[in-house]
């Protein structure tokens, strides 16, 4: 799935626009910005598990396992958002941008049609899944009803994070949060009036209450979000570059379908080393799957931190590999440490944390000695993770797919998976099955720096 570098992205422009330039202000600005989107659409299933916490652990465990599925399917079309916000930044890296979005998102649009209609033929089988798995069946219920809603809306999903990636990448980070914002606050007033106020149509089942909140929510930003986009670019952009090759839409939907494809996959195992360890935690008590639930919620909305910083780094490395492959290796020597200590100083906040986490996502049933143990188990993968991550964000800019998703297939579900399925099966273990996601990380961060280095990336050094 090794993808060729298009001679019609090649040609550097004239003179780069401000924000395409690696400095401590402009990193902070885009990683600022990307941490703002990150936590509060990270937020929005912390949101549905606050708003059903009041009526027990058993709806909390079965919202945490449908979001976490939910999560699988949209790492796996991230992919799609990922390759479209490469290609978007190494245009306007040198300042072209303007002249390839409208093909680009032709593309994206093409794409993420394919996708979606296989996703929503694939969540067909995930009741299956869980029966498979063993899960507790009034748990799966509600995963089940809960992921049914959320799939109905994952072209507004999709929609809306390409609006919102184009309006970073371009230099329009106030909007973008904007939007972000806008989902937030309508989803958190969707579920309040579905699940307590005037709207409560659904007063038997808070579950479905919830899931549809946030359909709506996402239907109404995504439209508000194309209108913001419409007219940023009707203004017009400033001086143009010289014309240049334009990719055709069929190439360019074909290559983006193979990049995602193979981008999307990397994306989903990742998130598959976490799902299906929790899809085994269900086969154990209802406070074990809660306390389950209420860690990997906080080890998600912990990652916002070094996502954000490194995607901002994989911006940032588009812009100069827009211009010149050099200029790539320059920023990421230069925006290493960029990553490495925010992560790290997170990461220690987040453990001491965990207390008062607990309680205000799991509610006042919740284990919250268990609940910490289980996500001291994610956070050992801290320092693989970022390693894993930042290489794996390079691979992308290079359009390596292959290098990407085969290594993270055969280490997925041929090492960490079963590590995962004997710590339930034979140890009875939920920290065994979560900790199992490190040794992911771990395997995955050695055979990505050394593909990096032969690109002439050195990612392991002094920071």
């Amino acid at each position: 799935m090794s993808q060729r570098i298009s001679s019609t992205e090649e040609p550097a422009a004239s003179s780069a626009a401000a924000h395409t330039i690696l400095s401590p202000r402009t990193f902070v600005s885009l990683a600022g910005t990307m941490f703002a989107v990150d936590l509060l659409s990270a937020g929005n299933g912390a949101i549905d598990l606050a708003f059903v916490a009041p009526f027990g652990a058993l709806m909390v465990a079965g919202i945490g396992l449908g979001d976490l599925v939910t999560a699988l399917f949209m790492a796996f079309f991230a992919g799609i958002i990922d390759v479209f916000a490469v290609k978007l930044a190494r245009a306007e890296g040198r300042n072209d941008a303007s002249r390839l979005l409208p093909k680009l998102f032709t593309a994206l649009l093409l794409v993420a049609a394919v996708w979606t209609a296989a996703g929503m033929v694939v969540t067909r089988v995930v009741p299956l899944i869980f029966d498979v798995v063993g899960s507790e069946p009034a748990v799966a219920a509600i995963a089940s009803d809960y992921l049914t809603v959320r799939m109905i809306g994952i072209p507004f999903t999709l929609a809306l994070a390409a609006v919102s990636v184009t309006l970073r990448v371009v230099g329009r980070q106030r909007a973008s949060i904007v939007l972000i914002v806008t989902v937030f606050v309508l989803n958190a007033a969707f579920n309040a009036a579905l699940v307590y106020g005037p709207l409560k149509v659904v007063a038997a089942n808070p579950v479905i209450a919830v899931a549809i909140a946030t359909v709506i929510a996402q239907v109404l930003t995504a439209a508000c979000g194309f209108v913001v986009l419409a007219r940023h670019f009707s203004r017009g952009r400033g001086e143009r570059v010289a014309e240049t090759d334009q990719p055709r839409i069929i190439p360019l939907t074909r290559e983006m379908f193979v990049t995602s494809l193979g981008v999307g996959l990397r994306q989903m195992n990742n998130y598959a080393a976490a799902v299906v360890p929790f899809m085994l935690i269900s086969r154990l008590d209802v406070a074990t799957v809660a306390a389950a639930a209420v860690a990997t919620r906080i080890w998600t909305l912990y990652c916002r931190v070094p996502q954000a910083t490194l995607s901002a780094v994989g911006v940032f490395v588009g812009y100069s590999r827009g211009r010149s492959q050099q200029d790539a290796h320059a920023v990421v020597q230069r925006s290493r440490k960029y990553v490495v200590w925010p992560s790290f100083i997170a990461a220690a906040g987040v453990a001491a944390a965990v207390p008062v986490l607990a309680k205000v996502l799991g509610g006042d049933e919740v284990d919250v000695g268990l609940v910490w143990i289980l996500t001291a188990a994610y956070l050992i993968a801290v320092p693989a993770y970022v390693i894993e991550n930042l290489c794996g964000e390079i691979l992308t800019v290079e359009q390596r797919s292959s290098w990407l998703s085969l290594p993270s297939t055969v280490v997925t579900y041929l090492i960490t998976i079963p590590i995962a399925i004997l710590g339930i099966l034979v140890w009875q273990s939920a920290m065994v099955a979560v900790a199992s996601a490190a040794v992911a990380s771990l395997l995955l961060a050695l055979r990505y720096s050394m593909r990096t280095r032969q690109l002439g990336y050195r990612i392991i050094g002094r920071f």
